[in-house]
């Protein structure tokens, strides 16, 4: 059995998808698995995917989807490893060195998530380390998880299911929000283990009131503790003014 499973979802994304495959096969582990989950992309991606096939343990589907969330169901439902990794098309791996490196350090672990920093390739202020908040109480107003650094066991899926479909750019964040809420346990570690590329959808600034508005969703669904949710609803007060001014004076200045 592999101890990594990697979950790729993808899109008419075949440039960026060699260079996240290219990081896979490139680790100097090899009991991984790279599960890629395509759209039906109408580029030069599935002609990329047979390239690659033969190289390592690669397994593919590609047809039409209901998005990022039901693209990884389908990955979920096939995966093998005792841990799953989301790395998404326009994501790599660090280094060749990267799953060995995290193998070594929860490979006795019994902790459901394994949280990593990642780094945010900026498209103009460059490479920047984005570290987990580890207030895991913090999780009740935004997500305090980078996807691209957490190893999460198998079975966590089995026991709250997959990402809810009805979010298009927060399903990771509901996930996590569940995945707390039914006492997951959480071990923080301090070596990047991912590049996040600047590409995804939570990333593109166009869709952040279309990520406010389901993150708010999130917290409605998931939230029963009384005292969180009137907190919650003053949080947003707060915090949506003063991102619309962050991001009006980081447009002004660039």
């Amino acid at each position: 059995m592999c101890f990594f499973s990697l979950l790729t979802a993808t899109f008419n994304n075949g440039e960026l998808l060699a260079s996240n495959i290219e990081s896979v096969i490139g680790q100097s582990f090899n009991h991984l698995e790279h599960i890629i989950i395509d759209g039906g992309s109408s580029d030069n991606t599935v002609e990329l995917l047979k390239k690659y096939e033969q190289r390592y343990l690669m397994r593919w589907i590609s047809e039409p989807d209901d998005g990022i969330a039901d693209a990884l169901n389908k990955g979920i439902r096939i995966a093998k490893g005792k841990y799953v990794l989301v790395l998404q098309a326009d994501d790599a791996l660090a280094m060749s060195e990267t799953l060995k490196s995290v193998f070594d350090k929860i490979n006795n672990s019994q902790q459901d998530i394994c949280s990593f920093p990642v780094l945010v390739d900026h498209k103009t202020r460059g490479r920047a380390l984005h570290r987990p908040i580890r207030h895991i109480w913090y999780n009740r107003f935004r997500l305090i998880f980078p996807h691209q650094g957490c190893f999460v066991r198998r079975n966590v899926f089995d026991r709250i299911g997959g990402f809810n479909t009805e979010f298009k750019i927060s399903m990771d964040y509901d996930f996590f929000y569940r995945a707390l809420k039914h006492k997951c346990s959480v071990e923080f570690f301090d070596r990047p283990v991912s590049i996040m590329g600047g590409n995804g959808l939570s990333s593109v600034v166009d869709n952040f009131p279309q990520r406010l508005k389901e993150d708010q969703l999130v917290q409605a669904i998931n939230e029963d503790n009384k005292f969180w949710k009137i907190t919650q609803k003053l949080f947003w007060t707060l915090y949506v003014p003063y991102k619309n001014w962050q991001m009006k004076k980081a447009s002004v200045n660039s």
